[in-house]
């Protein structure tokens, strides 16, 4: 094989020139698109209303919040992140009010990110009966789960959080209240040869070490159901404490940089490709992985009914409010600065629970701090009552973040900036909190659980976690992590 020596004349030549002005062409018109695409990337409004098919946003919600440095990004700067997914050019809301979408789900318009559209509409008006099915794992078969120890458990827990006024009693059920939704729902089959997913039932409340019983009850499923394993990779267990499958670790040592990247001993190796639904969402420590797990609230809200408050606490708004156990660094900070600011309402004393969330709902924002682990069961009761949670817990991923977008209806806040949180939430806008605070009522089903002793009707947190769970182990071609 010969190649001809390149010459000046065929530099000169005409094919030559017309190569160099087609390339010349070409990348002009990449460059140009590029700059479209950012236009649309950019779009944003700061004033008036945006139409968006059948649902109108303030643009100030729109906008999201910028808090310190870390922008939180809201719908409209978010259309085009999936420019491949057809969701993200055609925003179409009219499916919310289809027949079959559940109540919990319908208010969500606007507040889903775009790229979910497309399959969430599939999953709640055209999936067919039988295309996902969940087998719903006892631990111990011949315990049946809604009348077992577990049940026993919960019940107690349940009767003293009435009698002693102890909402936190049973703020570790959904281990139990999960497991018993998704057996209620019509994805449940009690044929394990036909069964997508297994969710294991492994019931724990706060007593304990979690891991040191998930240890036993991975080794029950392996030796009941061995053949259907497979590495854990098809299963999912509910583990709500602290830190799911790792030893108990302390946040308070997480907050010091050399424990905060060290990785957390897991009690048991064998459950490691299962899928977790945790209340912990600690991107440090390796406990939480969002490429598999997801996080899901915390039980402490079971009713749709809201305390009936004074008329004199309801006159005395605060700006922001702020309570909880100093069990970390920066609570233990946010009461230095803030517990006598004049704008930060503080109970001095303890109060019954009722009274408690009537403080909240008298207040614009609601402090969630970290404590011990990330989460905190603030986020909940504040949504229930109305008030805008501020997120204080540097990387974490809240409930159901991979399916919300978070900014349009909570503020995030630094670690290291939360000793001056008042002064930026007095930067929000009145449309801004107006819109915020619009948007955590319509939320506010998802962050409910139904009690032990109601009916499961898709009026609480179940539709949303069957999404998920449908997105992650369905067949389907929206089938992604969650990474």
């Amino acid at each position: 094989m010969s190649f001809k020596k390149w010459t000046w004349r065929d530099q000169n030549s005409g094919t030559h020139w017309l190569r160099v002005y087609l390339s010349v062409l070409a990348i002009t018109l990449l460059v140009w698109f590029g700059q479209l695409y950012q236009r649309h990337e950019r779009v944003r409004t700061n004033s008036g209303t945006v139409q968006l098919d059948s649902v109108v946003l303030q643009g100030d919600a729109i906008q999201g919040v910028e808090v310190m440095g870390a922008h939180t990004d809201g719908l409209l700067s978010r259309m085009y992140h999936d420019w491949k997914h057809p969701a993200a050019h055609q925003l179409n809301f009219e499916w919310f009010n289809h027949e079959r979408v559940p109540p919990t789900i319908r208010p969500l318009q606007g507040l889903v990110h775009p790229h979910l559209l497309q399959p969430m509409r599939y999953f709640f008006t055209q999936m067919p009966p039988g295309e996902f099915r969940i087998f719903v794992e006892d631990d111990i078969d011949e315990k049946p789960l809604d009348s077992g120890p577990c049940a026993k458990l919960f019940l107690k827990e349940f009767h003293k959080r009435v009698a002693k006024d102890n909402p936190y009693a049973i703020k570790f059920g959904a281990e139990l209240l999960i497991p018993l939704a998704v057996r209620a729902s019509a994805y449940s089959t009690p044929d394990p040869t036909k069964a997508h997913l297994f969710l294991v039932a492994s019931c724990i409340i706060g007593q304990g070490q979690q891991g040191h019983h998930i240890k036993v009850t991975a080794r029950t499923v392996q030796e009941q159901h061995h053949r259907f394993w497979n590495d854990g990779a098809r299963h999912a267990f509910v583990l709500t404490g602290d830190h799911g499958p790792c030893l108990l670790f302390r946040e308070r040592m997480g907050e010091n940089e050399f424990f905060r990247n060290k990785v957390k001993r897991w009690h048991d190796e064998s459950i490691r490709n299962a899928t977790f639904l945790m209340n912990e969402g600690s991107l440090h420590g390796g406990c939480y992985d969002p490429t598999k797990d997801f996080t899901v609230p915390t039980t402490v809200i079971h009713t749709n009914t809201k305390p009936v408050c004074a008329p004199t606490v309801a006159k005395d708004r605060h700006l922001v409010f702020m309570s909880g156990l100093t069990s970390s660094t920066v609570r233990r900070r946010l009461v230095d600065r803030l517990q006598d600011h004049p704008d930060v309402f503080t109970p001095t004393e303890r109060v019954l629970h009722e009274e408690f969330l009537c403080f909240m709902a008298a207040s614009d924002f609601c402090l969630c701090p970290r404590g011990q682990a990330a989460w905190s069961p603030r986020l909940e009761e504040a949504i229930f009552m109305g008030c805008i949670p501020v997120l204080i817990a540097d990387d974490y991923e809240p409930p159901f973040s991979h399916l919300l977008d978070y900014s349009q209806f909570s503020v995030r806040v630094a670690q290291d900036d939360a000793h001056n949180v008042v002064e930026i939430l007095k930067t929000i806008s009145d449309s801004q909190k107006i819109a915020l605070k619009t948007n955590v009522q319509r939320v506010q089903g998802l962050f409910r659980y139904t009690s032990l002793l109601a009916e499961h009707d898709g009026s609480d947190m179940t539709p949303a976690i069957l999404f998920q769970l449908w997105l992650k182990f369905g067949s389907h071609p929206y089938q992604q992590s969650y990474s």
